[in-house]
This record gives structure tokens, C-alpha cells and sequence, in this order.
């Protein structure tokens, strides 16, 4: 597998220099080209469908937050789409065999319900899943649900018109829409039961997605990755429509055959399948960052000691906790030279982090210490602000006279053994 961290690196560079447009990179090398479902704490399960003739893929594989790939089972038959449920299964399509089974942690396959050509799933908040059938063996195509509770599937919005129906999704007012890779409509069932045409893509339209208040649709022929506004305005997102596996901003990237779509559980990062090439060798897991201003997220692998190589000689200590706090410890000099350090704990969103930091004073070199005599004094607010897995900023403001406010540089200068800087975490 290649190593993410160079390639997401590299990632972070490129989108500097470009702004807010998404950035493509890859994030694993498998032989899988199927559905995919991501935990909340960074864990990616992909399926492989197998050859798209013969659908003769078995597996499904576990991705955890530091890269390491590892198989969860090899007993399916042409798995595609799958869920995470609330207890940490994964239902998987299997339709080779015409129905949705259960995984479990331990690898255990078990029949959960029978649908013909099952493919995508999505839930709704009241528990209720929605399956895309694409049925060319007697079912009827459309979208199957089963109530909470249930083990039965039966049919929501089918018919004959909508060929194959690979994709469903919900948007964020409860409404249906799924998508056809036969002719490249996608379909809204509205509250009252009737379906309409919403979109029509180029081409096929493969899996889709709902988030940032629009649709995201995978349209294979055209090797690309488009949007749907609310309106249904379609519009690319990811691809320059010629075959390929190529990294870099997304107006320039390529792709090769994509069919299956993900996000985070932030819904940062745009997961994408590696298409055709998974039927017979590895291919490329892709990732779009949609949001590549945002820079790195905090993560555990934010850890670690940091200085600027400008100031060598003073730096900082960060740790990540629980409940997205942070603490970090900065040794300098006060303005006569004298050795000081400040610290704090405090809170981080996204790549960004505020602590206020107190000033310590009062100790005395072993065996004359007396934490009785230690004092920690306000001295003011620290962000850390974070570029990259090994580049950042500090920002000061004091209160306490002779500091003033200003800022530093941070590069990396160490990470604790077995943290990873994994960049959605």
C-alpha cells in the first residue's frame, strides 16, 4: 500500500496553492471496487463487487484509521453497497445471492432480509432502511424498504422504467431520491408517494450521496464525480472524463470507472471507488477533500513536540484528549532571558485550537522543590492553527506585560511512536 501521509502531505501543498478547490488523493491500494461505509472513528469497510462480468468478488475489508488493511470476510458473493449499523455490524449486499447479510466484527456472515439485486442502502432517523435494487433476475427494480423492527423488505418505489437502480440516499428533509445506472435519471419519491424525475445525468448515474446541501452522483462512463444542486443543476465536481487513476486538484484528477461513493463521518472527505480495475488487480482507493482550506484536522496524530526551525532553541508540546481538548505546553524565555513556560488546556474544532495559557512560576530545582511554592499565573490566550500532519501556526495574545502578542511558525519535530497522522480523524 502507499504511504497516505506522503500522499496526503502532498495533498495540503497543492491545496495551498490553489484554494478552496477539492483535492484528490489516494488513500489505500486494494482490490475492491464496491460499496463503502465509514465509522465514526475513521474505520472504512469497502466491498469488492469483483469482475463487473462475472461479479464473482467475495470480500469485504476493514481500513482503520492508520491504514492497515485487513480482510473481514471472504464468504460473500458479489457484495456491494453496506451500512454500519448502531452496534457495529455491517449489512452487505450480496447480489449474487439476492439479499442483505449481516457481518459482524468477528467475520460471522448471516442472512438479515432477501432482496433481488440489492445494491445501495441508506436509514432514516427512525431506523427504517431503504435498499436500491437493480433486478435483472426477476425482481422488479426500484427501492425496497424495511421498517425498524423488521427483517422484511418490501417494495417502496419500483418499476419497470427505472432499469437499474444502483443508488439511494436521503436528503436532510426525509425525502427518497435514488439513481439509475441504465439511463441516468435520478428519482425523488416525495412524502405523498409519487416519484419524479429530479436529474438526468450525462450518462449513468452509479451510487448517491446527500451532504452540503446538494447530491453527489458517481457517473461511471464519464469517469467523473458530479453535483446536483437543489434545483437539479448538474454540474462536475471531480474528473477531467478521461480514464485514469491521477491524484491532484479535482478539476485535473482522473478516474477509472467509478461506481461507489462515501463520506466521512465529518463529511469532510468524499470517499471514491478504484472502478473497473478492482475485478482483477489492486486499485486505488481515492479521496476528495472537499474542503482543502480547512487544512489538517486536530487528531491524536496531532501529538507530539513541534518548534520553529527559524527560533530553534524553545518549542511546543501538544496532546490530544478526549472531547476534542487539547493540551500544550510552550517552553521559552521571558523578555530578560530568563526560562519560562506556559501551558493549558483547551478546546479544538477542525484544524484549530484555543487554550488559554497560564504562566508557572515558584518552583525550586529537587531537592529544594516545594509545590506548595509553585504559582500559575493567567497569562493569555494561544491558537494553534494547523496547515498540515507536520506544519502550523501559533498565535499569541498576553496579558502579562513584556510578552505583547505575535506568532510562530510550528514544524514537526516529533511524533510518538505509533501515532499516525490520519486526516480525518
Amino acid at each position: 500500500m502507499r504511504n497516505r501521509f506522503v500522499v496526503i502531505a502532498a495533498m495540503l501543498l497543492i491545496s495551498a496553492a490553489v484554494g478552496a478547490e477539492p483535492v484528490v488523493s489516494t488513500y489505500a491500494v486494494l482490490r475492491a471496487n464496491a460499496g463503502m461505509s465509514v465509522a465514526e472513528d475513521g474505520t472504512l469497510y469497502v466491498a469488492d463487487f469483483g469482475n463487473p462480468n462475472s461479479l464473482n468478488g467475495t470480500s469485504l475489508y476493514r481500513i482503520d484509521p492508520t491504514g492497515q488493511i485487513e480482510l473481514l470476510s471472504d464468504r460473500l458473493l458479489g457484495p456491494s453497497g453496506n451500512l454500519i449499523e448502531s452496534d457495529g455490524t455491517i449489512l452487505q449486499s450480496e447480489y449474487r445471492r439476492n439479499r442483505i447479510s449481516r457481518v459482524s466484527a468477528s467475520g460471522a456472515v448471516t442472512l438479515f432480509t432477501a432482496v433481488t439485486g440489492p445494491d445501495d442502502m441508506v436509514k432514516d432517523d427512525a431506523g427504517n432502511l431503504y435498499i436500491a435494487s437493480c433486478s435483472f433476475s426477476g425482481g422488479m427494480p426500484g427501492v425496497y424498504r424495511v421498517a425498524a423492527g423488521s427483517a422484511t423488505a418490501t417494495p417502496l418505489a419500483v418499476s419497470a422504467d427505472y432499469g437499474c437502480v444502483s443508488g439511494v440516499t436521503l436528503d436532510d428533509q426525509g425525502q427518497i431520491y435514488f439513481s439509475s445506472v441504465t439511463n441516468g435519471r435520478v428519482y425523488r419519491r416525495s412524502s405523498d408517494g409519487s416519484v419524479q424525475v429530479f436529474a438526468t445525468m450525462p450518462a449513468g448515474a452509479g451510487h448517491i450521496k446527500f451532504a452540503h446541501d446538494q447530491f453527489y452522483v458517481v457517473v461511471p462512463q464519464r469517469n467523473q464525480i458530479m453535483t446536483i444542486s437543489r434545483s437539479g443543476a448538474t454540474s462536475v465536481l471531480a474528473g477531467t472524463g478521461q480514464f485514469g487513476n491521477r491524484d491532484g486538484v479535482a478539476s485535473q484528477a482522473q478516474f477509472d470507472s467509478p461506481f461507489h461513493i462515501e463520506f466521512s463521518a465529518d463529511q469532510r472527505f468524499l470517499f471514491v471507488d478504484g472502478g473497473r480495475n478492482g475485478g482483477s488487480q489492486d486499485s486505488p482507493l481515492r479521496m476528495i477533500d472537499l474542503f482543502p482550506e480547512r487544512g489538517a484536522p486536530i487528531g491524536p496524530g496531532t501529538t507530539g513536540a513541534w518548534f520553529d526551525p527559524e527560533q530553534s532553541g524553545h518549542g511546543l508540546f501538544v496532546e490530544t484528549l478526549a472531547d476534542n481538548r487539547m493540551l500544550a505546553w510552550w517552553f521559552s524565555f521571558d523578555a530578560d532571558g530568563n526560562q519560562a513556560w506556559f501551558g493549558g488546556v483547551g478546546t479544538y474544532d477542525g484544524n484549530l485550537a484555543t487554550i488559554d495559557f497560564t504562566q508557572t512560576s515558584g518552583g525550586r530545582f529537587i531537592p529544594n522543590f516545594d509545590p506548595a511554592q509553585v504559582v500559575n499565573t493567567p497569562w493569555g490566550t494561544v491558537t494553534l492553527r494547523f496547515s498540515g500532519c507536520d506544519q502550523g501556526l501559533l498565535e499569541f495574545v498576553s496579558a502579562v506585560p513584556g510578552y505583547g502578542s505575535g506568532s510562530m511558525s510550528l514544524t514537526r519535530l516529533s511524533r510518538p511512536l505509533g501515532l499516525s497522522c490520519a486526516p480525518f480523524l
